[in-house]
């Protein structure tokens, strides 16, 4: 069973105008999930499969050459050599197509993006479920403590809590 999260009204905004979309987040929160269900159509390789990294690896450029757009790039971080690459094709004039990348939050995958994707990426970062996720409640809002925003997220609440009343 899939449960909604709250990201994904930003990941589908962006993906409307960026090139390039890295989800980062700690391993095993949801980051692949995440995007298979939202681009149930859209090419779906991982870098878990050692014949695809290695293949990635040893000639990057082929890799991404024949690699179909838009692509779900799953476990990036273990192949940073395609990030020139990648680079290229989001320089290419008119395309539109997407790479939706993933990787766990490592620092050293961070700055090799940066450094490689600077200004063609866009980083959302995945955290864990929270409890408004679990309990299917809409309110997403930024915490701001005045009186309307607690009154707003009442509302929300009050069905949820009235579900778990004994």
């Amino acid at each position: 069973m899939y449960i909604n999260r709250n990201i994904e009204s930003v990941l589908l905004k962006r993906a409307k105008n960026s090139r390039c979309i890295l989800v980062t987040g700690a391993r095993q929160v949801g980051k692949s999930t995440l995007l298979k269900t939202l681009f149930p159509n859209v090419r779906y390789v991982t870098f878990d499969d050692k014949l695809l990294l290695s293949t990635a690896i040893e000639d990057p450029k082929l890799f991404i050459k024949n690699l179909p757009k838009p692509s779900i790039i799953d476990e990036v971080q273990y192949a940073s050599e395609i990030f020139p690459y990648i680079k290229i094709e989001c320089d290419t004039p008119n395309m539109y197509e997407n790479y939706y990348l993933t990787g766990s939050q490592q620092m050293s995958l961070m700055s090799k993006v940066q450094e490689s994707l600077a200004g063609r990426i866009s980083i959302l970062e995945l955290q864990g479920l929270s409890l408004r996720e679990l309990g299917g409640i809409k309110f997403n809002k930024h915490f701001v403590p005045t009186e309307e925003y607690i009154s707003e997220r009442e509302l929300y609440l009050k069905p949820y809590n009235n579900a778990h009343v004994r």
